[in-house]
């Protein structure tokens, strides 16, 4: 489904073929990112970084700073069209939008951040006009304007302990968090190399984050500003509901 770099759209029959548009990149990004904090697996995390970049490079409205529904090198067409709003489905410009801040907020990639809070700017005059067509785009915009809620998970994650604080912070709903975890025990990189062929990444959250006596352990930090290291469920959930 990929080809040089770019997301096709068919599979059928050991052949994959036509060019993907808007919603394939936004939907696979943010799935990925869904998939990162699921496993910890940093090539998913790096992957959704490289997808989300080549939104801005393929789909980007130099004029307006929105994106159009197909890329640049696309099949011509007689003009290339735009999302206008969320339907049925989240719109393509949604779901990139949001995998981007959520990448940024992981990353601290600011110059991703950025790309994406132009998109919203680029549809400010119809979200004021209809803001009920764009309740994804509103979603992203909150998760960005919302106190940021960023949870580390650290050390030995195979560990069944590890798997009960992660359902737990799984069963919470948290619209506006992002989870990080390394599998390292001790000391945590905020740099690590993922699976070949992908660049590394950088997560800042996991910065000095250790397992504290050789247990599971998770930080949930607010607004940069961390808890004490957690490793019972009990506090965990005081932490999560606080």
């Amino acid at each position: 489904m990929v080809r040089e770099g770019s997301l096709l759209r068919v599979y059928r029959e050991g052949e994959a073929r036509f060019d993907g548009f808007l919603d394939d990149y936004g939907f696979f990004a943010n799935g990925l990112v869904d998939l990162y904090e699921a496993t910890f697996e940093l090539e998913w995390l790096s992957w959704a970084s490289l997808l989300a970049e080549s939104v801005y490079e393929r789909f980007s409205d130099a004029d307006s700073g929105g994106l159009f529904y197909t890329t640049y090198d696309h099949e011509r067409l007689v003009a290339r069209t735009r999302e206008r709003q969320d339907a049925a489905m989240p719109s393509g410009a949604s779901q990139a939008l949001m995998a981007s801040l959520r990448i940024a907020r992981l990353t601290g990639d600011e110059k991703l951040k950025g790309l994406g809070l132009a998109v919203i700017r680029s549809y400010g005059s119809k979200i004021r006009e209809r803001p009920t067509a764009f309740a994804t785009m509103l979603a992203a915009l909150d998760f960005h304007l919302a106190p940021a809620t960023e949870i580390a998970v650290v050390g030995h994650l195979e560990n069944p302990d590890a798997e009960i604080l992660r359902r737990l912070v799984n069963g919470c709903y948290l619209p506006n968090a992002v989870i990080a975890g390394s599998h390292v025990n001790g000391a945590t990189p905020s740099t690590s190399a993922p699976a070949e062929g992908f660049p590394p990444v950088s997560i800042p959250l996991l910065a000095g984050k250790k397992a504290i006596r050789g247990r599971p352990t998770v930080y949930v930090c607010r607004d940069r500003t961390c808890s004490r290291p957690i490793t019972t469920p009990d506090k965990l959930l005081a932490a999560l509901s606080g």
